[in-house]
């Protein structure tokens, strides 16, 4: 009987280098058990998030040095509309969809995003008050604030110390936020 040659195709190669993928795919079993862990640590992950503290800053020349979390909270809900030497107030905040402004809402402000837009309905058919500007990211909170005497608006920790020290002259950190579990 002639030797038969021992022609290996490609997926015996595959199968062969690699036994432990080629297991995932077969036995259900072990499949089931890695996609389970790989989804817990996704679902862990993704809910134990500490939510990064929010510092409240205003313009270097603001004469303010420091601001409770309820006078915060007064100046952006605009419940209170002046600074204590009688100047406008002008708060400045972010658009909806940043982390900042959540964390903003929930640990500084008090409220749920569902309350804080009930907020801004009822001050609007009320006295016709509107939401502060919003801007688009940290970067213009930190400009607009640098240039403008009156301005307030808030940013992450973590972007505020990214900031050079050049940046951080025209600004100054008059209320900083805890770190929360979000």
């Amino acid at each position: 009987m002639g030797a038969r040659s021992a022609k290996i195709t490609e997926p015996q190669k595959i199968m062969s280098l690699t036994p432990h993928i080629f297991q995932l795919h077969i036995d259900g079993f072990t499949m089931h058990r890695y996609l389970f862990i790989i989804s817990a640590l996704w679902l862990f992950t993704s809910t134990v998030a500490v939510a990064e503290p929010v510092v409240v800053v205003v313009n270097s020349r603001n004469p303010v040095n420091s601001l409770s979390k309820e006078q915060v909270q007064r100046y952006f809900l605009l419940t209170e509309k002046k600074w204590p030497g009688g100047e406008k107030v002008k708060p400045l905040g972010l658009k909806d969809d940043l982390p900042t402004k959540n964390n903003f809402i929930s640990s500084i402000l008090g409220l749920s995003q569902s309350a804080y837009s009930r907020h801004w309905l009822r001050a609007k058919q009320r006295t016709g008050e509107v939401e502060p500007r919003r801007v688009k990211s940290e970067i213009f909170v930190s400009r607009i604030v640098g240039s403008g005497l009156n301005s307030i608006g808030y940013v992450s920790l973590d972007y505020y110390k990214s900031l050079s020290t050049k940046e951080k002259e025209n600004l100054k950190v008059v209320f900083q936020g805890e770190m929360k579990d979000s």
